[in-house]
């Protein structure tokens, strides 16, 4: 098994559990990192686009709007062709201790997924 060193350190309760996942996903990665001077009090309530009908919560509009008052947080995301590119992707991050979140479709219709940080993957699982 590979985890990341002391992600612990760094939990983040979801504030909004309809439209937050990614938002709270992005503070994580960002406490992870031990990122200095971020308004982490209201952090999920400033980037939670759809929340406040500023758009749809989805990684890269966060990630703009995030990087825009942050300048010194850059978020990258990547699509992937298939499923097993994404594990191995995420695998080869976390055996280098860095963060990362992933989205898994949750069926086969238009954008139901369930967004996620990962913490360390097991072989064995």
């Amino acid at each position: 098994m590979v985890e990341l060193i002391e992600w612990q350190k760094a939990l983040v309760i979801q504030k909004d559990h309809r439209f937050g996942a990614i938002v709270a996903g992005y503070e994580w990665m960002i406490r992870h990192n031990k990122i200095k001077d971020i308004s982490f009090e209201t952090f999920q309530d400033d980037f939670n686009l759809q929340a406040k009908d500023k758009g749809k919560n989805d990684f890269d509009p966060i990630a703009n709007a995030v990087s825009k008052k942050y300048p010194n947080v850059r978020v990258k995301f990547k699509n992937f062709k298939d499923g097993r590119e994404k594990v191995e992707f995420v695998k080869e991050l976390i055996s280098k201790n860095v963060p990362c979140m992933l989205s898994l479709a949750l069926t086969s219709k238009k954008n139901i997924s369930h967004e996620m940080p990962i913490t360390f993957y097991d072989e064995n699982y």
